[in-house]
């Protein structure tokens, strides 16, 4: 379950999704050596994670399925060595996961986490509704915005030894508002950071995020090892 905690945000930390299948569903754009998260089948990728000190690591897997779920998008299924399968959508320049938010609630939802057009400085927000474990208070419903920024594109970046060349970018700032008396939450720290790389994928994150009221402390890390795009 490692990488579904550091793939995407943490702010929820398991989950499962509703979805069923349908043939005749409109299925996923193909890959192209544009994309920044290739969907062909057999496509695979090598990750190593340190969460606090603790290291781990995991195989994502693109199969020839797709799942569709209630908003009428057909998602593809990726298989984790790690944990339960991962759903991914692209279209146009967007794309979008369906996953947990780790720590916070056992929910899953849909969010846009890259859109690839847009110039440096760009941001856009997801705001979701969830119930969450709130020390001293119980589960109470909050509102989680998180404020996804590019801060960066075209670059190369050195993942270890390994240099990948016209990469995104991507940081992320959570803010959870509560009912009085908690108000607005703060996430402290907050500087959570993805790339991803042209043709290839998420090549390395680096997530330190704290909720103190939730529990959360983490510092992690996750690099790509190898990977083999079909």
């Amino acid at each position: 379950m490692q990488k579904s905690i550091f793939f995407l945000l943490l702010l929820f930390i398991t989950g499962t999704i509703a979805c069923k299948k349908k043939k005749d569903a409109t299925p996923p754009p193909p890959a192209t050596a544009s994309d920044y998260m290739p969907m062909t089948t057999g496509s695979e990728w090598n990750y190593t994670v340190t969460t606090n000190g603790t290291p781990s690591t995991y195989k994502l897997t693109a199969t020839a399925k797709d799942s569709l779920f209630s908003n009428g998008r057909n998602y593809k299924v990726y298989t984790n060595s790690s944990g339960p399968n991962e759903y991914y959508f692209r279209t146009g320049s967007e794309y979008y996961r369906y996953t947990v938010l780790p720590g916070l609630s056992s929910q899953s939802f849909e969010l846009k986490y890259l859109v690839d057009n847009l110039s440096v400085g760009a941001t856009w927000v997801e705001t979701k509704n969830a119930l969450v474990p709130i020390t001293g208070f119980g589960t109470i419903p909050v509102t989680v915005e998180i404020t996804f920024k590019i801060e960066e594109k075209g670059i190369s970046h050195t993942v270890d030894s390994k240099v990948f060349s016209d990469v995104i970018r991507v940081s992320a700032k959570l803010k959870i508002t509560a009912p009085d008396p908690l108000g607005v939450i703060i996430p402290s720290p907050n500087d959570i950071n993805y790339y991803f790389a042209k043709g290839i994928g998420m090549v390395h994150n680096t997530i330190v995020f704290g909720v103190s009221l939730a529990g959360i402390n983490v510092n992690s890390e996750t690099k790509l090892t190898s990977y083999t795009i079909k």
